[in-house]
């Protein structure tokens, strides 16, 4: 795994994000630069949980976020898979939401 989640909600000491959605853009970048390819499975939910520290609830909702955004999507009876590396659009709403 690329990210982290820290402890702190700060990004530069000036946005307050909450964990899902700085979990959602760490995965995001990663997709980005290439660390999960179109197709790849990334870490199912209870994997994320346990690696970053924070609720299946949490890695849910990251997902989620991430799924509505068309990034990645949910392959019946296997787990979330890279759909797009197109996520400017995505990285963009994200930071236009907390300024």
């Amino acid at each position: 795994m690329m990210y982290t989640i820290s402890k702190k909600n700060k990004v530069d000491g000036k946005i307050e994000l909450p964990k899902y959605r700085r979990l959602a853009l760490y995965l995001a970048n990663d997709i980005k630069n290439g660390v999960y390819k179109i197709g790849a499975l990334i870490p199912s939910l209870g994997e994320n949980s346990r690696e970053q520290g924070v609720s299946i609830p949490t890695v849910s909702s990251a997902y989620d976020l991430l799924r509505k955004h068309g990034v990645i999507t949910l392959n019946v009876g296997v787990r979330y898979v890279v759909k797009s590396k197109n996520i400017d659009k995505f990285l963009a709403e994200e930071i236009e939401a907390y300024q």
